[in-house]
């Protein structure tokens, strides 16, 4: 069976593709110092599908949080999202079908931030 930390590795792997971005996905809090662009996730909820055998499949929902200097950067980087995250197909022999959930924006303390839920 899947693990939620491979399902993890596969949203951080879509997420990295991003353009500017690299190795700045964070889980849950960017660390000190990170410069903008950078990405936040954490996992909202979970469900699992079970038969009498034990789990069969795990479907996580995240919540994935652009943040960026300006807003245009944000947006630009949303389309790159959808584009990576759209694309992930088969890894290890299994597919990922993500599904978005919802998208919002908002500004906060001179900080743009684009918010993705998507369930993978």
């Amino acid at each position: 069976m899947l693990s939620i930390e491979s399902i993890t590795q596969v949203l951080r792997g879509a997420l990295r593709r991003i353009d500017g971005i690299n190795d700045r996905v964070f889980p849950m809090v960017a660390s000190q110092g990170t410069t903008y662009p950078y990405i936040v996730y954490r996992r909202q909820s979970m469900t699992v599908e079970t038969t009498k055998d034990g789990p069969t499949q795990m479907m996580p929902t995240f919540e994935v949080q652009i943040v960026t200097a300006n807003h245009a950067e944000g947006l630009t980087l949303v389309d790159q999202a959808i584009h990576y995250l759209t694309r992930i197909g088969v890894v290890g022999g299994v597919t990922y079908t993500p599904v978005f959930e919802s998208f919002s924006e908002e500004w906060i303390d001179e900080t743009f931030i684009q918010t993705i839920v998507v369930t993978i």
